[in-house]
This record gives C-alpha cells, sequence and structure tokens, in this order.
C-alpha cells in the first residue's frame, strides 16, 4: 500500500535553512537580544539564565570548551528548557562541549551552529544533542543544527552513548545541515519508541548536505512523521542508513551512498515505513542484507508519493561528495561580518595540579609513548598527567577536536588534533601569546619520531606536527607560521615505517600538537620526542 501524502499548507520562501525549521516560521535564534560570548559551561548557564529570566532573545558565542567540570560538575547536560529564541554560535573552531551534553525541551527557534560536540557524559540523556517536547502536550519546534560536528565512539559498547542528535515527545519542523556526524553506534532517532506520538506523531524533519561516515545505524531512523534527506554523503554505514518506520514518509533525493549497507530500509517496529526515492547515486561498496529486513529499496522503487511544501534547491550528485567533505562540519563558515564581543570571563588557566600560579615543571626528556590503553584512558591524568606518568590535575595529552582513538594499541586520528603536554589544553594559542604552556623541554636540538600503522580517507591530505600551537592556523602561536614544523602528504607515508623529524627549536616549557587534516585518518605508534644528540 502506497500512503497518500498530508496536504501541507504553502511555504514561505527564503528559509535560510533549507528545510522544516524555517517553513512558514520566522527563524531567527536570538537576533535582536541579549549578545555575549563564553568560554565555560558555568557562563553558558548563567546567561542562558539571564535572558530566560528576562524573556529576552540571546545569542550566545562560544569560544572554548564546555565541560561537565566548567559547567558546575553536576553530571547534567546544557539546558535550553522552557526559553525560546537562542543561538549557540562557536566561534572559528574553537568551540566544543566535551564530555556533557545539549539538551533543548519545550523551546522554539533555536540555532545552533559551528559547535563540536562529542562524547557526553553517560549520566543523563547519553546524547549529543537532545530535542523533545513534553507528553502534556508542549511542543518543541523550528531548530535548525548546522555546521556542527558530532561523534562518540566506535570502541565503546553500543549502548555506552545515545544518540548524536534525537528528538522525542512531539519535537518538530528541525533542520540539520552542513554537518559532520561520525563514529558512533546511534546516529539520530526520531521517535523515542513506536508509540511515541503524543503530543503528536508530525515530526518534519530534514537532513541535507551533511557527512555520515563510520556510523552503524539511524542515518537517521524515523518513526512516523514526515521527513527529508537531500544532498547528503553516506560512508562506512555498517548495519542500516535510512530507516523509516511506523508509517513515516521520507523523500529521499540526490544522495551518494558508497561502503553502506542497507541504504534506505524499514527494520525494527511493528509496522513499516514509506520512502520516494529520487536520482540518488549508488556507489561502491553498497550491499543489503535483505532477508533480515522488514521492507527495503534495493529495486530502486519508490513506496511513497511524498513531496515537501517548501522551495530548496537540490544538487545534483556529480561532485556532491567533494562538496560536502569540504563543506560540512565547524570552521567552516565566514564570520568576519559578525561583531563577536570578548569574553565574559577571562580565558581559564589550568596550572596542571599545583598550587595556584605555580609552574608546571618541564619533563624530561626522552618522552615516550606505546598506546597501550583504552581511548577513555588515554586522555585522563590518572594514565598520564603532566608529570608524564599517572597522576592528578590535567592529562597530558588532549583532544582538541576530531576523531582521535586508541585502535589496538595505536592511536587512530581522523580531522583531529590532539596535543601532548600543553598545561592549558582548553585555551586556544594565538600569534599575540607571549609564553609557552608546556611541560616539554625543547628549547635546544629535539626529533619527533612515529610509526605509521596505516593511512586512510583522503590521503592526499597532510598529517602536521606542530609546536606551542594547538589551532588549525600555524600564525596562531607566538613562533608564528614555523609553529608547522612538519607536514606531509598521508599518501606519501608508508605503513610499517618509522619516521623521524627534526622539531623547531622553541623553548623549555613547550608542547606539541599532532594534526590530521579533515577526512584524512592516519594510525601512528610507538611517539618518542627526544633529545637530538
Amino acid at each position: 500500500m502506497t500512503p497518500t501524502p498530508t496536504p501541507e499548507p504553502s511555504p514561505t520562501p527564503g528559509a535560510t535553512d533549507g528545510g522544516f525549521a524555517g517553513y512558514q516560521f520566522a527563524l531567527t535564534g536570538g537576533a535582536g537580544g541579549l549578545v555575549y560570548t563564553v568560554n565555560n559551561g558555568n557562563d553558558l548557564r548563567a546567561k542562558l539564565a539571564e535572558a530566560k529570566a528576562g524573556s529576552q532573545p540571546i545569542v550566545v558565542y562560544i569560544d572554548g570548551v564546555i565541560t561537565d567540570a566548567n559547567s558546575g560538575g553536576q553530571g547534567k547536560d546544557i539546558e535550553i528548557k522552557d526559553q525560546d529564541n537562542v543561538s549557540l554560535i562557536g566561534v572559528a573552531d574553537r568551540a566544543s562541549f566535551d564530555g556533557i551534553g545539549l539538551h533543548i525541551r519545550r523551546s522554539k527557534n533555536i540555532i545552533v551552529q559551528n559547535l563540536t560536540f562529542h562524547e557526553p557524559w553517560p549520566g543523563q540523556e547519553r546524547d549529543a544533542i537532545s530535542i523533545e517536547g513534553d507528553d502534556d502536550g508542549s511542543v518543541t519546534g523550528h531548530i535548525w543544527i548546522d555546521h556542527c560536528e558530532l561523534y562518540h565512539q566506535l570502541t565503546s559498547d553500543k549502548d555506552y552513548y545515545d544518540g548524536l542528535i534525537d528528538t522525542k515527545a512531539g519535537a518538530y519542523a528541525v533542520t540539520v545541515s552542513y554537518s559532520y556526524l561520525h563514529h558512533a553506534h546511534k546516529t539520530s532517532l526520531h521517535g523515542s519508541s513506536d508509540t511515541d506520538t503524543v503530543p503528536n506523531a508530525d515530526r518534519f524533519l530534514t537532513f541535507h548536505h551533511n557527512r555520515f561516515e563510520h556510523l552503524t545505524s539511524r542515518v537517521p531512523l524515523f518513526r512516523h512523521g514526515k521527513g527529508h534527506v537531500y544532498n547528503n554523503y553516506f560512508n562506512e554505514i555498517s548495519s542500516t542508513a535510512i530507516n523509516s518506520r511506523m508509517g513515516a514518509e521520507i523523500l529521499v533525493e540526490k544522495n551518494v551512498f558508497e561502503n553502506t549497507q542497507n541504504p534506505v530500509v524499514s527494520f525494527g517496529s511493528s509496522s513499516i515505513g514509506y520512502w520516494n526515492l529520487v536520482d540518488n547515486l549508488m556507489g561502491p561498496g553498497v550491499t543489503w542484507s535483505t532477508g533480515s529486513l522488514d521492507a527495503h529499496a534495493q529495486s530502486g522503487e519508490s513506496t511513497s508519493t511524498y513531496t515537501v511544501p517548501y522551495s530548496y534547491t537540490a544538487d545534483s550528485t556529480d561532485g556532491l561528495k567533494e562538496y560536502i567533505l569540504a563543506n560540512a562540519g565547524v570552521g567552516k563558515l565566514d564570520q568576519s561580518g559578525l561583531d563577536i564581543p570578548p569574553p565574559v570571563s577571562a580565558p581559564p588557566v589550568d596550572d596542571g595540579g599545583g598550587e595556584e600560579g605555580e609552574p608546571v615543571a618541564s619533563l624530561t626528556l626522552p618522552l615516550s609513548e606505546s598506546f597501550t590503553t583504552s581511548t577513555e584512558a588515554f586522555f585522563t591524568a590518572s594514565y598520564k598527567s603532566l608529570t608524564g606518568s599517572a597522576g592528578t590535575g590535567t592529562p597530558l595529552y588532549h583532544r582538541v577536536t576530531g576523531s582521535a582513538e586508541i585502535v589496538d594499541g595505536a592511536l587512530s586520528l581522523t580531522g583531529a588534533r590532539v596535543s601532548v603536554g600543553n598545561s592549558t589544553p582548553t585555551v586556544s594559542t594565538t600569534g599575540s601569546d607571549q609564553q609557552t604552556t608546556g611541560v616539554l623541554p625543547l628549547v635546544a636540538d629535539y626529533r619527533v619520531s612515529f610509526k605509521v600503522v596505516s593511512v586512510a580517507g583522503d590521503t592526499s591530505k597532510a598529517f602536521m606536527i606542530y609546536v606551542d600551537n594547538n589551532t588549525a592556523s600555524s600564525a596562531n602561536s607566538l613562533w608564528g607560521g614555523a609553529s608547522k614544523f612538519y607536514s606531509v602528504a598521508l599518501n606519501s607515508l608508508v605503513p610499517g615505517q618509522t619516521y623521524q623529524v627534526s622539531g623547531l627549536l622553541a623553548s623549555a616549557n613547550s608542547f606539541l600538537t599532532l594534526r590530521t587534516e579533515s577526512a584524512a585518518t592516519i594510525v601512528l605508534d610507538d611517539l618518542v620526542v627526544e633529545a637530538a644528540n
């Protein structure tokens, strides 16, 4: 049976989100209200509360890392609750929610842009972003998530984290665009159960120009409602990608699928869902496990005639993969025209666990790392602190951004930056810095060596090593552009070979940063920093 599309009113032209979030609605977020910049979770909570108390719109620029520790240490998500007209916007590529989630509840007109969310503390929603109404009839709607990066870990148990972006309990009119979702078992669930229909089952969700990679399932999963999934790139999806259930109808249009099992299916509910397939590209590595599915789209035939009510432009699949790889995720937006105020609090200074103001002592070289631990432990001081041994305070290793995991006793980096020995790891370096903040004595000749286990992804891109710079711009260091002292295309590295690199002479209190460009993966082992003589 092919269901009849639900009639919709005529669209409002010019919706900037390209989907349901701005359909027949002035999607403005916090424009025209309070404007602040924050660099920690306590200030973020305080400014959201200030706007809520005064019933004012608010734009909050985030320039730093939001953690549970700097958000009050309560093990609770950052909440936008019973509050409308909010924009959360990351500055450059320096803003992230590290180990803490964002919970949007009973709220409307919300924009979340240019932020990284990873590995939310698994004590509350366990979602990176959770969006919900309420079973009392309250709804949450007109939410736009744009140019964000969200990831968990595939090395953890599949139930340790929940979704990257989940909606439930009447949440509707949501657009997810130009975002990079990767390395998660549970990607994006809409409808918490087959009976999640209160106050209504009208999801109205749009996904466009997103990058979905290294995911297990729910890419996305719809129970009930209507959806539009267009111009996305799917790669390395191991179980199921788009899963339409409980009568949901999805327009699946001009997407590119590669190395994906079961691109469009209905699986796992008491009733199937439906799809309207338009000009999708099934590329290399697409497979189907049809025997275990309730319904599937292997034949390429549509089971619905659903179309969306808003105006939009769908790009051709020719060149779409390359376009999405270049434009989806954080740090891609031109923010030069924004009037971003200074942070309400001075940047935090991490003293590495000593007394306040007490300098951190330098380590003695060589520093050797064999990565014989887990991902969960590696980025903790209990594995290695700034002393080089297990301890307390600041960890020796800090994931700045991207995917960094311990895999089979080696370090895997995908579009990532990992700092080594930085005493203020959550503070971004700048070209105006007057002193260094590390614990590595790099004032005399030294070298960095590492063994290449493997390379993957876009191997035309580079692996780089910086000194006293934890950003993506080589100019953001007191050493200027020279801070990036090593850069090599992955396709020139030979797996199994050990490489030695002469480092830039820096200071007695320096740190290093390992970086891979977006879509580039290197797995390395046996990292050594040692004197060159």
